[in-house]
C-alpha cells in the first residue's frame, strides 16, 4: 500500500527548520501525479500503481473499493495521459496552499473524479461530493 501525508503545515512553520518545524507535509493531492511521474520515467508500472493505491488497501481493509466493477463503489479518476500540466501552489485545495512540488512538469492531467457513482470533479472544476462515509472492515 502506498499513502500519503496530508500535514497542511504552512511554508513559513516549514521554513523553520528541524527541529522546530512541525512534521509531515501536503501531500494527498500529489500522490498520483508523482507516481505517475515516476512511471513515465520507467521506475514503475501502471499495474503497480493500480494494486498499491487501490487493489490492496480495499483488500487490506475489506472496502467495497479497489476495482471497477459492478457492484463496487465507483470511486475513481479519469486521467488525460497526454496531456502535461505544471504542478503549482496555487492548485493545491490544501488549507495551507503550498506544495513542495512546486514547478514539477507532471504528464496526465487530472478530467474527472467520480466518488460513489458521481462527479465530484470535471476538468478542475469540484463539486459538492455524493459519496458516503467509508467503512471498512479490519482484518
Amino acid at each position: 500500500i502506498i499513502g500519503s501525508d496530508h500535514a497542511p503545515h504552512t511554508k513559513g512553520e516549514k521554513d523553520k527548520g528541524y527541529p522546530k518545524s512541525p512534521s509531515g507535509m501536503p501531500g494527498v493531492q500529489t500522490t498520483l501525479p508523482l507516481l505517475l511521474y515516476h512511471m513515465e520515467n520507467g521506475k514503475i508500472t501502471l499495474d503497480k500503481i493500480l494494486e498499491l493505491m487501490a487493489v490492496n488497501p480495499a483488500r487490506v481493509f475489506g472496502m467495497n473499493k479497489g476495482s471497477i466493477e459492478v457492484g463496487k463503489d465507483a470511486d475513481f479518476t479519469i486521467l488525460d495521459m497526454s496531456q502535461e500540466w505544471l504542478i503549482k501552489n496555487e492548485d493545491q485545495a490544501s488549507k495551507c496552499g503550498w506544495t513542495p512540488f512546486y514547478g514539477m512538469t507532471i504528464k496526465g492531467k487530472p478530467k474527472a473524479t467520480i466518488v460513489g457513482g458521481h462527479i465530484s470533479m470535471l476538468d478542475g472544476t469540484t463539486f459538492k461530493p455524493k459519496g458516503k462515509a467509508v467503512s471498512f472492515n479490519r482484518v
